[in-house]
């Protein structure tokens, strides 16, 4: 899934942006709307605009695309209203802060510095703590360079039993040859033919997995 985009937060006098979708809890009650998506990097088909006023989560703004890639506002899902109360949303906003520190191409997994959560019950805001990412993202790097030593120790191990293997072959092809029958030709024919398979499936694998 591609990365998506944020919808924005107007909290303590600053614009920031949000890592959730408050309104997909309201609209799984509304069968009787679909949005339609503009883009890979927003799915839901809509973005909104949000405002925590006296400890209370309102929508404030809607940017949304109906059939025929029509853009539609806040007036489409509420009519008459220029702000509504999200008493229908209950869970963690999340708000990355500082700089990104890993680029995750799905959803919004990449990682921050930190992450500001807000916990909302019923459309108020009742806590709130921040968590700081660094440490964890550090521990992803040690992590990811013990896989790579692993992964060349393991490639080095296979690579120097297919060596063994291909001298043992070549070995054995060597005295079905000296026989000089048929059937040591035959069967030398297939060991070759099976050492070039493997090889080529080998040459394959390793061109899928760059």
């Amino acid at each position: 899934m591609t990365a998506q985009a944020g919808e924005s937060l107007f909290y303590k006098g600053e614009v920031t942006w949000m890592a959730v979708e408050p309104l997909n809890q309201y609209l799984q009650n509304r069968n009787d709307i679909k949005f339609i998506s503009p883009s890979t990097a927003c799915w839901r088909g809509y973005i909104g605009q949000w405002e925590i006023k006296d400890n209370k989560l309102y929508l404030i703004g809607l940017n949304a695309y109906i059939e025929g890639y029509r853009e539609v506002g806040l007036n489409y899902l509420f009519p008459g209203q220029i702000e509504v109360f999200a008493n229908w949303f209950n869970g963690k906003i999340r708000i990355p802060q500082g700089e990104m520190l890993e680029y995750v191409h799905s959803g919004y997994a990449s990682m921050y510095e930190s992450d500001l959560f807000l916990v909302v019950e019923n459309g108020i805001l009742v806590n709130q703590y921040e968590v700081d990412n660094r440490e964890e993202y550090q521990n992803r790097l040690k992590q990811r360079e013990q896989k790579k030593k692993y992964d060349k120790m393991i490639a080095f191990i296979a690579n120097l039993f297919l060596i063994f293997v291909f001298m043992g072959i070549c070995i054995g092809i060597y005295y079905l040859i000296k026989w000089d029958n048929v059937i040591g030709y035959f069967i030398s024919a297939i060991i070759v033919s099976g050492m070039l398979y493997l090889f080529l499936l080998a040459i394959k694998n390793r061109i899928k997995n760059k």
